[in-house]
């Protein structure tokens, strides 16, 4: 229901992770993103700077399978693709 949602998905397509960084005259403020699934990777520029590691331990732990494309049908999976292109885009991100 949550992406079946004509609101849901009109928020996805008009907030994606560069809006959050844009300013007024459409000038984004960020040089880089740390994505939580690819956290150490991502973070290890920031971690150079502050001269120090994060820990981002794994808790509260579901009971769902890793594997998310279960959970989509192919009617879902064309809902997130249209709804969250420019951040699938932008982060390089694939359903296969």
């Amino acid at each position: 229901g949550f992406l079946r949602d004509a609101g849901t998905q009109a928020t996805q397509r008009q907030w994606p992770a560069a809006r959050y960084m844009t300013d007024i005259n459409g000038v984004e403020h960020c040089s880089s993103y740390i994505r939580l699934e690819h956290f150490y990777r991502d973070a290890m520029p920031l971690f150079d700077h502050l001269g120090f590691e994060i820990a981002m331990p794994h808790v509260n732990r579901s009971e769902r399978t890793e594997d998310f494309r279960s959970y989509y049908t192919p009617v879902l999976r064309d809902i997130v693709a249209e709804s969250c292109a420019a951040d699938i885009a932008r982060f390089s991100y694939e359903f296969e």
